[in-house]
């Protein structure tokens, strides 16, 4: 119960209970990437995170207005956020197969 003392809400309270309720069935699966998939997510996540970390702080303090978003999720794409996501995607794919 520790963790109410960060929920100044009730309602988060509440949805932490609900959480716990819920069970594993809302944990996702660990997913195991084969050797040429991790190789290309773990570069591809190296740029993303990097670069989502900055933008990240410079939306948060102001330096970068919020009006240049879509340049954040254009640059995104670039850096081929879509490419890490479908890697997943084919892990999780398998698992389910499984």
């Amino acid at each position: 119960r520790y963790i109410e003392q960060f929920y100044p809400l009730e309602q988060q309270k509440e949805a932490q209970v609900t959480w716990m309720k819920a069970g594993s069935e809302n944990n996702l699966p660990m997913l195991t990437l084969n050797a040429d998939e991790s190789s290309e997510y773990n570069k591809i996540m190296s740029d993303v995170d990097t670069y989502s970390n900055e933008m990240m702080l410079k939306f948060i303090i102001g330096v970068e207005p919020l009006s240049n978003y879509e340049n954040y999720t254009s640059q995104m794409k670039k850096l081929g956020i879509d490419k890490a996501v479908s890697i997943k995607q084919a892990t999780y794919d398998r698992f389910k197969a499984r």
